[in-house]
């Protein structure tokens, strides 16, 4: 059930367009519903599935803007019974004040199929564990396997050490699945499938070139990404607002350093760098951050910075993207990067 505080900020992405990647589409809809560009009109908002939050802020700002004729289509095909619930007082109170809400037009009966398929699975992406590990789960549904998912184990050089298919599974077994094979991390979220399959063929790839031994179901994953780009850098669409306070953002870092993404991603890089036991000197650090560690660990932040919790702002992502930038960059030693003197306890 989504909290007064989702709403919010639901809100905020139908009024200003700035919404996370993989929100995007659901709330490019809104927003063309609620500036009236196209007609509310069942079919129009059954196009996309909206979520609970993205609807309820809909239906807030709807009747702000006294868009009654949006309201009663909220009312009436609301995805989210919550919703629905709320748009039919929204309805009655309007009425009881005079207000014309206009009925919705029915929806076109269409021929129904004698078998649908049902919305692949959601794809998945952990923080890393100590050891700097991290799995990536595409999620995607056949006619002979049903909702069906494949898992890797990605190692810290970027390598898959381990796939795993997973025919006629659900949402809910599959997140438990992912909970129970991460106990060193608790960061898990949901991420866009094209993200999911590129990391996992640029995990193959690698595995193919240092002639690896992958556990698991080697050949179904030849097969279900021999389509998909790898994915050698995250590209983080910023808006030009987000991108003059990335420096900032970036000097500011340390505040977000138990940010569980970003802690585990702190804690893998001194376990890889150091054997988390000993305190390095800038020096120290400086050294072992080659330019080729600063490129991979750049990578894994930005990863880290797509698993960042949602919310007004969000400038912990921010940051974890701009320090990203600046490793990569290698503009500055690594030691005076806020996050990287954070992680190595630097004063």
């Amino acid at each position: 059930m989504s909290t007064a505080q989702d709403v919010l900020a639901a809100s905020q992405w139908l009024q200003t367009g700035k919404a996370p990647k993989e929100r995007g589409l659901e709330v490019a809809l809104g927003m063309v519903l609620l500036q009236g560009k196209v007609a509310a009109t069942a079919d129009a908002l059954g196009s996309r599935a909206l979520g609970e939050d993205v609807e309820l802020a809909l239906l807030e700002l709807a009747e702000a803007q006294a868009r009654w004729d949006l309201v009663g289509l909220l009312a009436a095909s609301a995805r989210n019974k919550s919703c629905q619930k709320a748009a039919r007082k929204v309805v009655f109170r309007a009425k009881a004040r005079g207000i014309t809400v206009p009925e919705p037009a029915p929806v076109a009966r269409k021929a129904v199929a004698m078998v649908q398929a049902p919305e692949p699975l959601p794809s998945y992406c952990t923080g890393f564990d100590r050891a700097g590990h991290h799995i990536v789960a595409l999620g995607g549904w056949s006619p002979a396997d049903s909702s069906w998912s494949l898992a890797g184990v990605i190692g810290p050089d970027d390598v898959l050490r381990g796939v795993y298919f997973s025919p006629g599974t659900s949402r809910t077994k599959l997140r438990a699945m992912l909970d129970r094979v991460t106990p060193g991390t608790s960061v898990c979220s949901e991420v866009a499938p094209a993200l999911a399959a590129g990391l996992l063929r640029r995990a193959l790839d690698a595995a193919r070139k240092a002639n690896t031994m992958v556990d698991g179901d080697l050949l179904r994953a030849n097969r279900l990404l021999a389509d998909a780009a790898p994915l050698h850098t995250l590209e983080v669409a910023l808006d030009s607002a987000d991108e003059a306070r990335l420096d900032a953002l970036c000097d500011q870092a340390h505040a977000w350093i138990a940010e569980p993404a970003l802690a585990a991603w702190a804690t893998a890089l001194r376990q890889v760098i150091d054997g988390g036991t000993a305190t390095l000197d800038a020096a120290a650090v400086d050294a072992a951050l080659t330019e080729a560690r600063r490129d991979q660990w750049a990578r894994r932040l930005e990863i880290s910075a797509l698993l960042v919790s949602r919310g007004p702002g969000n400038d912990a992502a921010l940051a974890a993207i701009a320090t990203a930038r600046a490793l990569r960059d290698a503009a500055a030693p690594a030691s005076r990067l806020a996050l990287v003197r954070a992680a190595f306890g630097l004063a």
